[in-house]
């Protein structure tokens, strides 16, 4: 659950998922949510540090 502030006003989101491995899967939710945030330019993407 959180929100993102766009100029309009702040848009909440929330993501619900069952896992099959249960615990072992959880790591995966912040993953997903990352990745939606940032297909729609509510994160910068991540850089490489290599």
């Amino acid at each position: 659950v959180g929100w993102v502030e766009w100029p309009t006003g702040p848009v909440f989101f929330a993501l619900n998922m069952d896992t099959p491995n249960r615990l072992d899967d959880l790591y995966k939710r912040e993953e997903i949510t990352r990745a939606i945030l940032q297909s729609i330019d509510a994160l910068p993407a991540e850089e490489n540090s290599k």
